[in-house]
């Protein structure tokens, strides 16, 4: 392996190490994560003599390097942090008994939108009811006058994916490996029919990586010469995330801080340019270097995901290539937000039913035209949920039509939405001042959570605004009924 300029591992704890934290019972998360910059703990080589240590930095952009994050010779020689869950405990029937930690919160409601805007400092109350501080940093304490179920984000009212992610993206905000604080970034829901969720992120107007391919096809070939995920850096990395047969008892998933890596692992990374407190990329088998195109397994490993997380407000995204990716290496997108989209509020009618207990769905009353799958039905299960929507994938790709996907209610709901907004703007349909605000409506604006570049768009831009550009984005009434009667025709 050739050496690196700046060492840098995945490990919290030396090479080998075994520690390892149950699920979703009463035991927290690791606290207190110590990483090691030596190259010994990621290789079980020795560092060479002067090297310097890690200096956390937001991107790169900053002067000083680091070493790729995966390739497929570091992987034979790395151990990296791992979260492994139990796909069975996901799927009927024992998902049915694990009814009770459906919409399970990291804190309360209140608490986590209180939660994502503290940076160096969280307040919690102490069971005797005084006030405590806890530092963000990698020696700060559990203070033994605090309730377990009161600490953020690793107290026991969390699982055990929600109290390890955000634990370890809080550990790398503090450490300053985001472009900018998304945190400062102002939020207003907007009054009105719909109640868009309105955020100022200038960082990521400015910092957000550009589009480094056309956007006029929705299926294009991976190329290693652009930007894709093995090119990230290691710091960046959260956990990779992978099923496994839990055979002790009761728990459902464990965490290992250093875990001999898969040969394709699937990882979770913090995503530098964040929307949102807990904003993470999830990237199947990446050093198979896949393109960005929803396949049946990749969907169904995004559905474990908000599953394991078992926090109603931690919803998934996903962007095809004309449809806002701005990278084609497969990732799903995931971030916690306490309040609900507004796509998640609209009405729905029921179309069809599909195989394996989904329901195809449609909205009523929303600016986009869009379908609801959902996987409630006694006996269905994700795998039959993901079958559905990658099939309704597959004819996106075959027709060339952009599509994005969110996934919601802990992996048993994804709204499936076809859009033109790429392809209304080269056509010259999209008026001049919605171009003006160089807003690209991905899947989380398309679902009512408005991402703004410009202070006087965040301050001025009303309902009526924001309709305009979604109308720009929906298809026709004639094309989307098109699919729905193909999708009728082969799923019902």
């Amino acid at each position: 392996m050739p050496p690196h300029t700046v060492p840098a591992t995945w490990a919290d704890v030396p090479t080998g190490s075994t520690a390892m934290a149950s699920s979703r019972g009463a035991s927290p998360a690791p606290s207190g994560l110590a990483r090691s910059s030596s190259l010994a703990a990621l290789t079980g080589k020795p560092s060479e003599p002067g090297t310097p240590p890690l200096t956390p930095e937001a991107n790169e952009d900053h002067v000083v390097p680091r070493a790729p994050l995966l390739n497929k010779a570091d992987l034979t020689h790395s151990a990296i942090p791992t979260l492994r869950f139990d796909p069975t405990n996901n799927e009927p029937p024992r998902a049915a008994g694990l009814a009770r930690f459906a919409g399970r919160r990291v804190v309360s409601t209140g608490d986590l939108a209180g939660l994502a805007r503290r940076r160096a400092t969280l307040e919690v109350t102490a069971a005797a009811g005084a006030p405590t501080t806890l530092f963000a940093t990698p020696e700060r304490a559990t203070p033994q006058s605090a309730s377990p179920s009161q600490l953020s984000p690793s107290g026991s009212d969390a699982s055990l994916f929600d109290a390890t992610l955000l634990e370890r993206w809080e550990d790398a905000l503090s450490e300053g490996r985001f472009r900018y604080d998304v945190t400062g970034c102002p939020t207003k829901t907007l009054e009105g029919r719909f109640r868009f969720i309105m955020q100022l992120n200038l960082g990521r107007a400015t910092n957000k990586r550009p589009t480094e391919f056309s956007a006029d096809r929705v299926v294009q070939a991976f190329d290693g010469a652009k930007f894709n995920f093995t090119k990230a850096k290691q710091d960046e990395l959260v956990f990779s995330f992978h099923p496994a047969m839990m055979r002790k008892s009761p728990s459902m998933a464990d965490f290992a801080s250093a875990h001999p890596a898969e040969s394709a692992p699937n990882c979770v990374l913090i995503n530098v340019s964040p929307i949102e407190y807990g904003h993470v990329l999830l990237v199947p088998r990446i050093t198979e270097c896949l393109p960005q195109r929803v396949t049946c397994d990749t969907l169904h490993l995004s559905l474990h995901m908000a599953a394991e997380s078992a926090n109603e407000h931690f919803r998934i995204g996903f962007n095809s290539l004309g449809a806002y990716a701005t990278i084609n290496h497969l990732h799903f997108q995931g971030y916690y937000m306490w309040q609900s989209f507004p796509v998640e509020l609209a009405a729905r009618q029921a179309l069809f039913e599909a195989p394996g207990g989904v329901t195809v769905s449609h909205t009523l009353d929303y600016p986009v035209r869009l379908l609801v799958c959902t996987a409630h039905a006694p006996g269905s299960s994700l795998m039959a949920l993901a079958r559905v929507v990658a099939h309704m994938c597959e004819r996106f790709e075959a027709t060339n039509t952009p599509y994005n996907l969110l996934i919601t209610e802990s992996g048993r709901c994804v709204y499936v939405i076809p859009q033109r907004f790429s392809r209304a703007v080269a056509a010259g349909q999209v008026p001049a001042d919605v171009q003006a605000t160089g807003v690209n409506p991905a899947v989380f604006e398309i679902a009512g959570h408005m991402v703004l570049k410009r202070t006087e768009d965040y301050e001025s831009m009303d309902e009526a605004a924001i309709l305009r550009m979604l109308a720009c984005a929906t298809l026709s009434a004639a094309d989307f009924n098109a699919h729905v009667a193909a999708f009728a025709a082969e799923l019902a």
